[in-house]
């Protein structure tokens, strides 16, 4: 694809024929859907100011791409055939989304909000029925979403990073939002604060955090505790190889196998790899490769 430069999110349809990309992040006010067999040749550009993009997903059936932005009314979903614009959700939140993302099924819709004047009373995790197209919870309503919400491989769970007295990542039961969010505790709570994004490996294992700030890169090792949501732990597991990553941010890392990741830095690509042990081999692929703003991985790896 050579038609559009500086894309800081790029995300692939699930049938890996079409593209989301959003260029100059926070601050662009439209954004492209293409096609990939002809380079991007074949495209469709968003109308009008849909202000400060911060995140785009694909619903899994890829009958709509959601777009969160800093700006009213925060949430948008287009049909990705003409790029026209969905309804809105009856009710929108009122600050910041920081995050979108769909369940496994596409049953459900989440939004991660987060604003830093109106403190907790305009932030949280809110879980929307696409059939219903209006809020059915406000799980997480005290806490502060400044990372991704995505649900585990197998639908049963759901993690959420942000911030909450200290506590950044959160379990959720994705059968029953109502119930109180589960705090992991100190497993990897220290994750930084912003634009923090999470990717499971395809069998669920495995969890990659990564984001902007340090540490910049975190494995663990997922322990689902029996089956219940409120018992599941998550154990880092030790860099070894080309562990000094620099101006790593969060787009920048896409899953290749169960057990193979590749991500950017301003020093080039680089790849991870999970060894039997549970140690995590980090080492060069291309070096001096300057100037990725996004990586994605074709879909059914």
């Amino acid at each position: 694809v050579t038609r559009f430069q500086n894309y800081d999110i790029l995300r692939l349809s699930p049938d890996g024929k079409r593209g989301a990309a959003v260029s100059s992040y926070n601050s662009s006010t439209s954004f492209y859907i293409f096609e990939l067999d002809d380079g991007g040749n074949t495209f469709l550009q968003s109308v009008g100011s849909i202000g400060a993009i911060t995140d785009v997903a694909w619903s899994p059936d890829g009958l709509e791409v959601a777009v969160a932005s800093a700006s009213v009314p925060y949430i948008y979903r287009f049909d990705p055939l003409t790029l026209s614009q969905l309804g809105a959700f009856v009710t929108a939140p009122s600050v910041r989304v920081n995050t979108v993302s769909y369940s496994n099924d596409g049953k459900y819709f989440f939004a991660g909000v987060y604003s830093s004047t109106s403190g907790n009373n305009g932030a949280g995790f809110w879980v929307y029925s696409r059939q219903l197209n209006d809020l059915v919870s406000l799980a997480g309503q005290t806490m502060l979403i400044t990372g991704d919400v995505a649900m585990f491989p197998n639908g049963r769970f759901i993690l959420a990073l942000g911030r909450a007295s200290g506590t950044q990542v959160r379990v959720f039961d994705a059968l029953d939002f109502s119930k109180p969010a589960y705090d992991l505790g100190t497993s990897l709570n220290n994750v930084g604060t912003a634009n923090k994004r999470v990717s499971f490996s395809a069998d669920g294992e495995y969890i990659v955090i990564c984001g902007s700030s340090t540490p910049v890169l975190r494995v663990a090792k997922i322990d689902y505790g029996a089956g219940a949501y409120n018992n599941i732990s998550l154990t880092a597991q030790t860099l070894t190889g080309e562990t000094t990553l620099t101006g790593f941010e969060p787009y920048r890392m896409t899953w290749l196998s169960p057990r193979v990741f590749a991500f950017v830095d301003t020093a080039g690509l680089k790849k991870g790899m999970i060894n039997a042990d549970g140690t995590v081999s980090i080492a060069s692929v291309l070096d001096a490769f300057s100037g990725i703003k996004g990586i994605v991985g074709l879909p059914n790896y």
